[in-house]
């Protein structure tokens, strides 16, 4: 029974589109060892190749790569023809062919495939598919039904090369995302008592009044809190525990070292946290993200979930220092990306401007 090892070819060309992503899957599953891949792009789509050909997604796993540039031409049948035509014709008979067609225009799919059908009149050329609604590699058979494939990738798709492969969206450097959760145990007494509209409003109010206080600005990604220097003062800063519950109180004080009535940032860091701002950071909100992190851990198995991460800080692709947008767990499943949003609020504005932040 045939496999899609068995459809692997010496020179794969992939028509690059807005989306990178298929070109990597296809590439990493349709391609020989040793093999070169040909980038087909326009001045659309270069951001994209440049993605897929500069930031090592594709080098990483010893693929080579050359590029077709058809400027502007993207729907010029006779420049899709010739470009390809004069790669074709420079590689040697016994080498294989084939052409994945999820990207690109209409034009360039039509004429690409008809080039290549040309080109290699001694053996049959490989055309394939990657179907987004099935998830599936299809593999073309003249006159008969295509072929039908799952997609495994060996090693497994990561979070930080499907950032890299999307448009400069990495994240900052100095604030990489979370593997693991901060404090799983305490995080779902959190949840617990959040359940309580009572208590959640008490919770976020306290927020406001006591911990906001230790912020400098509000920004588009959240508040930005003091600088680690200035939390770090002597005295000791204490926040007051007042306004809140016997009930948080007593989850304050046996997890997370508080008094009865104060909150003390250099003893609680000790908890666990990598930093003053962490705790502060943790208290007003990323609780929940951590939260759901653990969630998405307890299920990776059952479902195939091969990373998850939690706190995702992307930069600014013309200032690499600045927080361009934040969102808040995300894991792979296959290849593909699915991103979670936190929020404890229970506003439906104020959940869908969450949401609109998180994608950019």
């Amino acid at each position: 029974m045939k496999n899609l090892d068995d459809y692997k070819v010496d020179n794969l060309f992939l028509l690059i589109g807005e989306n990178p992503l298929p070109n990597y899957v296809a590439a990493r599953t349709l391609l020989n060892e040793s093999g070169t891949v040909y980038l087909v792009f326009t001045n659309q789509t270069k951001s994209q190749k440049n993605c897929l050909k500069n930031r090592n997604v594709l080098q990483q796993h010893n693929i080579k790569t050359c590029e077709v540039y058809l400027e502007n031409d993207g729907s010029n049948a006779y420049e899709i023809h010739k470009k390809i035509q004069k790669k074709c014709l420079k590689l040697p008979n016994t080498q294989t062919l084939g052409l994945n067609y999820t990207g690109g225009t209409k034009a360039m799919a039509v004429h690409a495939y008809r080039t290549i059908q040309e080109c290699n009149t001694d053996a049959d050329a490989v055309f394939s598919y990657l179907d987004s609604r099935t998830l599936k590699m299809w593999i073309d058979r003249e006159g008969n039904q295509p072929l039908q494939f799952d997609v495994t990738l060996d090693p497994p798709l990561n979070l930080e090369t499907l950032f890299k492969l999307h448009n400069n969206n990495e994240w900052l450097d100095n604030k990489p995302p979370r593997s693991e959760p901060v404090l799983p145990e305490i995080e779902a007494k959190f949840a617990e008592f959040h359940r309580n509209e009572k208590l959640k409003k008490e919770w976020r109010n306290w927020c406001g009044q006591k911990l906001h206080p230790l912020t400098k600005e509000k920004t588009k990604v959240g508040f930005k809190w003091k600088e680690e220097d200035d939390l770090n003062c002597t005295p000791p800063i204490r926040i007051r525990l007042n306004g809140l519950s016997k009930s948080i109180k007593k989850i304050l004080r046996e997890n997370l070292d508080t008094s009865t009535e104060n909150l003390q940032l250099n003893i609680t860091k000790q908890k666990g946290f990598d930093s003053l701002t962490h705790v502060c950071e943790w208290l007003d909100g990323t609780w929940l993200e951590s939260y759901v992190l653990q969630q998405v851990k307890e299920i990776q198995n059952k479902f195939g979930i091969k990373e998850s991460m939690m706190s995702f800080h992307v930069r600014d692709s013309q200032k690499t220092w600045r927080e361009r947008f934040e969102f808040d767990v995300a894991f792979i499943k296959g290849y593909q990306l699915f991103a979670i949003s936190c929020t404890t609020s229970s506003e439906k504005d104020l959940c869908k401007q969450k949401a609109l932040r998180s994608l950019g």
